[in-house]
């Protein structure tokens, strides 16, 4: 009898033995250490956004002081609307600009950095409200374009048509290039986070208004819903994070998902090896960090270690840092994991 579990416990240690080994975990499984990108434009945008949100109390009544007192370039006034977004006082941001932008209404770039942010942020009625305030002081193509987009998406799709059209009467548009974007904008009248349009139709639109004005082109940017990190727009850096730069941060946890396959084969080893993949949906918020994350679909088949898997991946994800995105608004964002035997 004793020598019959002795060879029964051999043969437990001798299959456990045969299994897939664990590697050591890289530094960066520790989800309180930040993966480096391996690219210095992002890893310095990174950092600054990561300054940006621990700035001390004092630190940040001194910056306020600058900017109260107009001694503040351009620089320190994008830090201070990024630090009161990520800090909830969207109100506050959105006045400043609002009253920059009016003091200066010659500039169109100040007038992009007020209504960008309002729309960024889908605050389409304070959008609609901050474009009439310009529109009453000066008659302005762009933004009357703008007023429609947030009309329609605040009130519904027959609001925008009288603006459109006040555009075209002040700076005429090509009669197919107003028929497209009415045609647009009725199909993307929601008011919530939308996904980006096709690439090759915002191009084509982009260059169609392009030769128009910045605030033409804000439009386009909000009405497609793509934002080209290279298309500076208003005067203030308020971000900027394109769909390659969310995969390269993305990608620089590599190891750490490699690691959560590894454990996840070593999980009761006789069993069948898991293979396959799993697509993982999340949002980016303001202050660059990753929140609702959820597994989309995958095709682990049932396999008992999927599950697990999917949490640690899920738990990685939740360890990045991003780039502050353009205009501090939230990005829906999606990525593919694949891993085979």
């Amino acid at each position: 009898m004793l020598r019959a579990s002795v060879l029964f416990l051999s043969a437990i240690t001798l299959i456990a033995a045969c299994g897939p080994k664990v590697p050591p975990p890289p530094p960066e499984f520790d989800t309180a250490t930040r993966a480096a990108t391996g690219d210095n434009r992002i890893e310095e945008r990174i950092i600054k956004l990561i300054r940006l949100d621990q700035i001390s109390d004092e630190n940040l009544h001194q910056l306020q002081e600058k900017v109260v007192a107009g001694h503040s370039n351009e620089l320190h006034l994008g830090d201070y609307i990024s630090i009161l977004i990520m800090r909830g006082e969207l109100g506050a941001a959105l006045n400043l600009l609002h009253q920059r932008a009016i003091s200066g209404l010659g500039d169109d770039t100040k007038i992009a950095d007020a209504l960008g942010l309002a729309m960024g942020q889908r605050r389409w009625g304070a959008c609609e409200q901050m474009a009439s305030d310009y529109l009453r002081r000066k008659l302005i193509p762009g933004v009357f374009l703008v007023r429609g987009l947030c009309l329609s998406r605040s009130e519904g799709v027959a609001s925008y048509e009288a603006d459109y059209r006040k555009a075209h009467e002040i700076l005429p548009l090509d009669e197919n290039v107003l028929t497209q974007i009415g045609q647009f904008t009725a199909q993307r009248a929601a008011s919530g986070v939308l996904k980006p349009a096709n690439s090759q139709a915002y191009g084509k639109l982009m260059t169609a208004m392009m030769q128009r004005g910045v605030l033409d082109r804000l439009f386009v940017e909000h009405l497609l819903g793509r934002f080209e990190s290279k298309q500076q727009i208003g005067s203030l850096n308020l971000g900027t994070l394109s769909s390659s730069e969310i995969r390269h941060v993305v990608l620089s946890r590599s190891r750490s998902y490699r690691q959560c396959y590894a454990m996840a084969r070593a999980r009761r080893p006789y069993r069948p090896a898991i293979s396959g993949g799993a697509t993982l949906e999340f949002f980016i918020n303001s202050a660059g960090v990753i929140t609702e994350v959820t597994v989309s679909k995958d095709n682990w088949e049932g396999h008992h270690a999927g599950g697990f898997l999917n949490d640690c991946i899920t738990e990685q994800l939740e360890s990045l840092r991003f780039p502050l995105p353009r205009y501090a608004m939230g990005i829906r964002a999606q990525h593919h994991f694949s891993f085979s035997n």
